[in-house]
């Protein structure tokens, strides 16, 4: 099955680059029909302009997520709730929980808690 892909575009000051760092980069049509690259600090009333396109993430295998956990020194706490036969687990770096997910399948659970952390440091 194929899917189709889209990229929504705006034109400024319509859109979302008000909720966007002045920093960010973004895509703008320019007078030539192609795409180049601008801040959203310097779009100006008129710019046509979509979200950058984040590249995909690279897949991980099982190594790299233990080396993530072992390098930034991560640990783990696990709460049962017998009302729902589920069990929290939270991810904690320094102390402070940085991710938590309950779940009923053990099965995946660290490679689900953890990647979302590591996507957000990769990003």
């Amino acid at each position: 099955m194929k899917t189709q892909n889209t990229i929504k575009f705006y034109i400024y000051p319509d859109g979302i680059a008000d909720s966007m760092g002045q920093d960010e980069f973004i895509l703008v049509r320019n007078a030539f029909g192609s795409v180049d690259t601008k801040f959203v600090g310097d779009l100006v009333d008129g710019d046509y302009y979509c979200e950058k396109i984040p590249a995909p993430l690279p897949p991980r295998n099982a190594d790299d997520i233990l080396r993530y956990i072992a390098e930034n020194e991560i640990t783990f706490n696990y709460f049962k709730d017998e009302t729902k036969n589920t069990i929290m687990v939270e991810a904690l770096k320094n102390g402070a929980i940085v991710c938590q997910l309950a779940y009923e399948e053990p099965k995946t659970v660290i490679r689900e808690l953890i990647e979302p952390i590591m996507d957000m440091e990769e990003l």
